[in-house]
């Protein structure tokens, strides 16, 4: 980024005015889970891909930097805390070595480190499949950071450790995801043409203002029904999910660039694997082909999201027979919401073009055509969360970004 400088203090920003707007009457489109609003019905939105930012760099000496960021993007509760998005200080003992202390970008993807700079990629947006699912921009902690030579290429090599909060939201509720006792290492092979990355992440988890209590208590009740075992087979290990409110997770990513002539291509993919069933295991991955022609690229992309959280249906409970025990229906039902609201199954194929009006203004466009699975629309906002049935949508996006 250009930057105006006073002294040391240096201040540059980016931005993004985008527009979107999907054709599903029941699902409604938006970025990542935390936010709460969307496109409906063709309903123009502006708010989900509109995003400010400003940040300051301060280098106290040759040893000692300085760094906040602020970041306006449509979540809920918009706060200090909330649009504090980095404020950390780095120390570099040695030329190979940096340490960063305080909010820091949580190190999962691709796009880590500007993931809400729009300028910063081709695309008019990252790819719902594997970024729409994690709403966690940043850590309160530190990392460590090596960085050498490796077979004649740049290696760069870090470790992690913090804790953070981010929103998720259904099209009814709000609530906070905590992130306790995290962790990670990630590892960067560079050549001039080509990058190659993987991380590891593992936290445990647990969510505000989401509780099972009463669903809880429901099935507790009815599970004193005669012969409910044959009724509901398994419904003890149902309720220890339940209960259960805190989870272990892995996250393992991994992602290469590579770039030839006029031509880039992009590949990413992720595993997030709870130790809880009440979270769905959960593969994504995309491919992007994009090609660059003076200022202007044209480009595709094929984004994919499988969960493989329980299925209730598979369960073998008799519903005919439950049916005949007082809201032992509206149990299963609710039990059925709760195992479903994080599963995500979908693909989409985009088609895009950008057009760099200037070194620091670009023009997107970006059409994304989403085939959702039964019970797999947890990145959309849906309007009767009971059900998600299958479902094809399309999505139209137009932006404009900015640095300075």
């Amino acid at each position: 980024m250009a930057s105006a400088q006073v002294d040391n203090l240096s201040l540059s920003g980016f931005g993004t005015l985008g527009l979107m707007s999907s054709d599903s009457s029941r699902y409604g489109s938006r970025l990542d889970i935390s936010q709460d609003d969307g496109s409906f019905n063709n309903h123009i939105d502006y708010k989900n891909s509109t995003v400010f930012g400003l940040q300051l760099d301060y280098p106290f000496n040759n040893n000692t930097h300085f760094v906040f960021q602020s970041v306006y993007n449509n979540r809920p509760n918009l706060d200090l805390d909330t649009t504090t998005r980095l404020a950390f200080a780095q120390f570099t003992p040695a030329a190979d070595w940096s340490v960063r202390l305080g909010r820091i970008a949580i190190d999962l993807f691709l796009l880590t480190q500007f993931r809400d700079v729009g300028f910063g990629y081709t695309w008019a947006h990252a790819p719902t499949e594997v970024y729409g699912l994690v709403p966690f921009r940043h850590l309160d902690g530190a990392d460590i950071t090596y960085q050498t030579r490796l077979f004649g290429h740049s290696f760069v090599s870090s470790i992690y450790m913090g804790k953070g909060r981010a929103p998720i939201a259904s099209y009814d509720f709000t609530a906070n995801i905590h992130l306790h006792e995290v962790y990670g290492l990630s590892f960067n092979l560079n050549a001039y043409n080509w990058s190659l990355q993987w991380r590891y992440t593992n936290a445990s988890l647990n969510t505000d203002n989401v509780s099972y209590n009463e669903l809880i208590e429901g099935l507790t009740a009815i599970s004193q029904a005669p012969g409910f075992s044959s009724i509901w087979p398994n419904h003890e290990v149902t309720l220890v999910n339940l209960e259960n409110t805190n989870s272990k997770i892995d996250y393992i990513s991994f992602a290469g660039q590579y770039d030839w002539q006029h031509w880039s291509y992009l590949v990413e993919a992720s595993t997030l694997q709870p130790k809880q069933d009440i979270i769905s295991d959960t593969i994504a991955a995309y491919a992007s082909l994009i090609y660059h022609d003076d200022n202007t690229s044209y480009y595709g992309i094929y984004s994919v999201v499988r969960s493989d959280g329980i299925n209730i249906d598979n369960q073998n409970v008799d519903l005919a027979a439950l049916s005949n025990i007082p809201g032992g229906i509206d149990i299963y039902e609710g039990v059925e919401i709760a195992f479903s609201f994080y599963s995500s199954s979908q693909s989409t194929l985009s088609l895009g073009w950008r057009w760099n009006i200037s070194s620091n203004l670009a023009l997107k466009f970006q059409w994304d055509h989403t085939q959702i699975n039964d019970r797999g629309a947890a990145i959309w906002l849906n309007k009767d969360i009971s059900t998600s049935p299958k479902a094809t949508v399309n999505t139209w996006f137009s932006n404009v970004s900015f640095i300075f």
